[in-house]
């Protein structure tokens, strides 16, 4: 049975954007210009029409806006709509970007934007409480011939299915254990990440080659910026919280999109492992 967002629990993900918005720099806004120029294949978007589904922090609708793109932001969350407007309002990208609340789960909302060259959704529709649909009812919005961007969780079977308690524990539990919850995650995680970089480095080590190239990529993810100017403990907070959940498995985002017209542009998987796929469809003429 599939729970409706006004009477699931989930995750805060506004506010969790609002205090990654306090660390933002000008290297990230870059690092995020650089991911669209790179999953699109162009080095701007002057003119295009841009539709930023599940806006979040609002950094990726800056980028877009600085590529040339007029942008179109909605988010369900109203403290996530409320960072993209102080990020309009903080670098002086006002023209040409329009910001509201609204779900992508609303059908007559979603139709009354209009068709977009631009469809961008990355790491949201897996959250809206009904994926299948909320995919099927963004695509709509991509005009003949315009691109369909989406990244949606990889579906691990069992381990998924491990992943949806511990969300649910998160949002079902007072803010302390929350933290408690997010710390237990990450050193689990370490646990296995220094192990295995530790290996690796002792394998170059024998083939006289330098390792220390691991721990500076092993530092720079855990300490830095990540790619797509994201941050770690932004990233890792909104992984273990992040409900409602959904996941799939790439082919059956192939098929999906395939029988409504669209084609496959460019794919990156993450193999089986923990994460998102990322996808650009275009949309049949």
């Amino acid at each position: 049975m599939t729970v409706t967002l006004e009477t699931d629990p989930r995750f805060a993900f506004g506010a969790n954007w609002w205090r990654f918005l306090s660390r933002l720099t000008e290297p990230q806004i870059a690092t995020a210009e650089q991911s669209i120029q790179k999953l699109f294949h162009r080095e701007r978007l002057d003119g295009l029409t841009f539709l930023d589904v599940g806006s979040g922090s609002g950094l990726f609708s800056l980028a877009a806006t600085r590529l040339g793109a007029i942008v179109t932001s909605i988010d369900f969350d109203p403290q996530s709509v409320a960072c993209a407007e102080e990020l309009r309002r903080r670098y002086g990208s006002g023209n040409g970007w329009t910001i509201q609340q609204g779900s992508a789960r609303d059908q007559t909302m979603m139709a009354s934007l209009g068709q977009f060259d631009i469809v961008y959704s990355w790491g949201v529709l897996h959250h809206t409480g009904d994926m299948w649909s909320a995919i099927a009812i963004t695509a709509q919005a991509t005009r003949p011939g315009g691109h369909f961007c989406l990244s949606i969780y990889n579906d691990q079977g069992a381990a998924s299915d491990r992943w949806k308690i511990v969300k649910q524990l998160y949002v079902a539990s007072p803010s302390f254990i929350r933290l408690l919850i997010v710390l237990a995650v990450v050193v689990a995680y370490e646990c296995y990440a220094i192990p295995v970089n530790l290996f690796r480095s002792l394998m170059l080590v024998i083939r006289l080659k330098n390792p220390l190239p691991i721990w500076q990529a092993w530092f720079q993810s855990r300490f830095g910026q990540k790619e797509r100017g994201m941050y770690y403990w932004t990233d890792m907070v909104d992984w273990v919280g992040g409900w409602p959940f959904e996941v799939a498995k790439p082919e059956e985002i192939f098929r999906f999109l395939r029988d409504r017209g669209f084609t496959l542009f460019e794919m990156r998987t993450v193999g089986g492992r923990l994460g998102c796929n990322e996808f650009v469809f275009r949309r049949n003429d």
